[in-house]
């Protein structure tokens, strides 16, 4: 993580999940933990920390924990429930630095408010989208196989649109762990019969699921809009060349590694921390590349390079990167994780994905990418109606 210094806040935490993370991360205890909820709002700096912070972490060590060397030079952990929030703003506010006051204040009254335009459409939180997923592979983990001979692929949109989908993700290179990667003449080949059919039939937002800038050319020309990349931005000035050419959307999606190794046990130090600074880095260089930010969203890339234990703090702490104020994607659908917490097979785990959307709607995502389209958007708007 190249940038200096990042803040983010998390409202409402049950105790329980905080002190599961902070002994799991921190090796630390959240001091006299209850069942009721807590604002954290972690603050990771590569400068010496702020004389206020180490007087703060002094006078209220159960609320303010200064943690030096993490993966920045400190790391400030403000654990608050809603009568200590009010003693820490008073001690914070007394002291003859006013940073540890400002920093807490700023955080606490920042509300993002992003949103995300494709093709003709404008986006915001308000209202739960679904991502269809179109894989064009004979080799994806869920449905590989399934479409990759087909030649109707407008017939297959016009199901998934019936469905509910607000836009369709078209792959031609599948991500599942231990995938090889194809040429790109083969993956462009492949997608390009899809998008072109689908174009001329039905004005929904095409998406295109690669990380190779060539193929985004073609299937930007092609007529699609948005270009899903799993990979972060590993197309480096080539993709963000491409996307601010065609004036297309983009999605930036962590991972560690790439398909075929990413699995190979992966290791973090503090993933929510080290996914939301990676995403906040990939987030400068596009709009330093001339992208706008409404046309950007981001996906902490669930099983993308992590272990069981990391896509279950990254659910969790989901909100977490609405601090970076981009409309936030999110990729549950029948992942190994799934299979792994309930012991199911890949065709059995629709269920605990529902369930992780929904959890997904309560914590900020707003767009689901799924294979199952009709069920995600009942399950996702019924948690709408629930949320008000």
């Amino acid at each position: 993580m190249s940038n200096q210094e990042f803040s983010y806040c998390l409202p409402s935490v049950p105790g329980p999940v905080a002190e599961d993370y902070l002994q799991s991360v921190f090796g630390r205890s959240a001091v006299n933990v209850t069942d009721e909820d807590l604002t954290l709002l972690f603050h990771y700096s590569d400068r010496e920390p702020p004389e206020s912070y180490l007087r703060a972490s002094e006078q209220l060590p159960k609320n303010c924990i200064l943690i030096r060397n993490h993966i920045k030079k400190f790391c400030l952990i403000l654990i608050a429930n809603h009568l200590d929030l009010g003693e820490l703003l008073t001690v914070s506010s007394g002291l003859s630095c006013q940073k540890l006051y400002t920093k807490i204040t700023e955080t606490l009254r920042y509300k993002p408010s992003p949103e995300f335009r494709v093709r003709n459409r404008v986006w915001k939180t308000d209202q739960p989208r679904v991502m269809a997923i179109l894989n064009i592979t004979p080799d994806s983990f869920y449905d590989g196989g399934k479409y990759i001979a087909s030649n109707e692929y407008a017939e297959i949109a016009q199901q998934m649109i019936e469905e509910g989908a607000d836009i369709i993700d078209i792959g031609g290179e599948s991500s599942r762990p231990g995938a090889k990667s194809v040429s790109a003449e083969e993956e462009i080949n492949r997608i390009l019969p899809a998008i072109k059919q689908i174009r001329q039939r039905f004005n929904i937002p095409l998406s295109v699921d690669t990380v190779k800038p060539e193929v985004a050319e073609e299937a930007l020309k092609a007529g699609a809009d948005m270009i899903n990349d799993i990979s972060g931005l590993s197309g480096g000035k080539q993709m963000t060349d491409v996307i601010k050419r065609h004036n297309a959307s983009y999605c930036l999606i962590h991972i560690r590694g790439t398909p075929d190794r990413m699995q190979q046990n992966p290791e973090y130090r503090d993933v929510v921390a080290e996914v939301y600074g990676f995403l906040k880095d990939k987030i400068n260089i596009c709009r330093e590349a001339g992208i706008p930010r409404e046309k950007l969203c981001i996906d902490p890339g669930i099983g993308f390079g992590k272990k069981f234990s990391h896509n279950l703090h990254l659910l969790r702490f989901l909100s977490a990167f609405l601090n970076l104020d981009q409309l936030l994607l999110l990729g549950t659908s029948n992942k190994s994780f799934i299979g792994q917490a309930l012991n199911r097979d890949i065709g059995d785990r629709l269920p605990g994905s529902l369930a992780t959307q929904v959890l997904g709607w309560s914590n900020g995502a707003t767009v689901f990418r799924v294979h199952e389209v009709k069920a995600t958007r009942d399950a996702v708007q019924m948690a709408k109606l629930y949320s008000g």
